[in-house]
């Protein structure tokens, strides 16, 4: 008997009359050899690689075989893939070739990023089932070859039907798995855990707060409210060095903003630069060579520039001791 995965399907599966295909072929993996293992429902996400499978088969004998699932009649026309049901009524479904092929490439590519198979060769194939069809209604296709079907007789004789598709030619560097290389996907794929649980989540807490204060390690410290000026006439403790995180309205209240300051400070700006300028004006210009103009322009833009420079700079610090 294979290993299975689950050992039995939960009783909401077996009472489910759409998964009966899905119970019919797990039931007909039971006959299958000890050393296969088969795995039921397999889901797999690392960030980027993503898939799912109704059933992954893994041994020696065939490499890994993705195998998907579909019930009822099949078949497909200019819409696309159909199931018949017993009242020969058409569902629409999803192509189950392409399924298998995407489910065999997402597996392989997240198979090979465990360092175990990294550069590795890993023989895998992909193949559907489709148990309520007849093998005299089978047709080989071109994307659909007869080999990759299980239909509803193929079920009694399930190892011989997977060992004559799989891949059975190897050579030196095309090597097949081993037991361990089988168990290894395995527990890439449904791994075996255990988390505790506590009893309440006080105790949790508890826990924790004995394990920081045990191991010496800082508790977080919160994040400063920024401040807010002047919309609000709000400062945080950090800026104001105080206890609370935002002063009351009233202790700002007739304090002078930055802005207020810079604009008195600039009617001074205005008066020395008309000083200077009265001052050009009582020289004798005529006497000034062009560079020399030139040069006394230049100075009184800097000199204006300057001033500006240093009464934001007096302005900021004015601003701080106001408050």
């Amino acid at each position: 008997m294979a290993k299975l995965r689950p050992i039995e399907l939960p009783e909401e599966i077996i009472n489910d009359p759409f998964r009966q295909s899905e119970v019919r072929f797990f039931d007909a993996c039971k006959r299958l050899p000890d050393t296969w293992i088969v795995l039921y429902s397999v889901t797999w996400y690392d960030g980027q690689s993503e898939g799912e499978a109704d059933f992954v088969i893994v041994s020696p004998d065939t490499g890994v075989i993705v195998v998907e699932v579909k019930g009822g009649g099949i078949g497909r026309d200019e819409n696309g893939w159909y199931s018949i049901d017993r009242n020969e009524e058409k569902h629409t479904i999803n192509d189950p070739v392409k399924q298998a092929s995407n489910s065999k490439g997402s597996l392989l590519k997240y198979l090979r990023k465990d360092p175990c198979f990294d550069g590795r060769y890993i023989p895998i194939r992909h193949m559907m089932c489709f148990p309520n069809v007849p093998s005299r209604n089978a047709i080989d296709l071109m994307d659909i070859p007869r080999k990759a079907l299980i239909l509803h007789e193929d079920l009694i004789n399930l190892k011989d039907s997977i060992l004559n598709f799989a891949i059975r030619n190897y050579d030196d560097i095309h090597r097949p798995l081993s037991m361990e290389d089988c168990q290894k996907i395995v527990d890439i794929l449904i791994p075996n855990f255990e988390m505790l649980y506590s009893a309440s989540l006080e105790d949790t807490i508890k826990d924790n707060n004995n394990y920081t204060q045990n191991e010496g390690i800082p508790e977080p410290k919160p994040i400063p409210t920024a401040a807010v000026l002047p919309e609000h006439k709000y400062v945080s403790d950090v800026i104001k060095g105080a206890d609370c995180i935002q002063c009351k309205k009233e202790k700002i209240k007739y304090k002078l903003t930055k802005e207020d300051i810079v604009a008195l400070c600039k009617p001074f700006t205005s008066l020395i630069l008309c000083v200077t300028i009265a001052y050009l004006c009582s020289l004798n210009l005529e006497d000034l060579a062009p560079f020399a103009m030139i040069a006394i322009a230049a100075g009184v833009g800097c000199l204006f520039w300057l001033l500006r420079i240093i009464f934001e700079i007096l302005g900021d610090y004015l601003w701080w001791k106001n408050l």
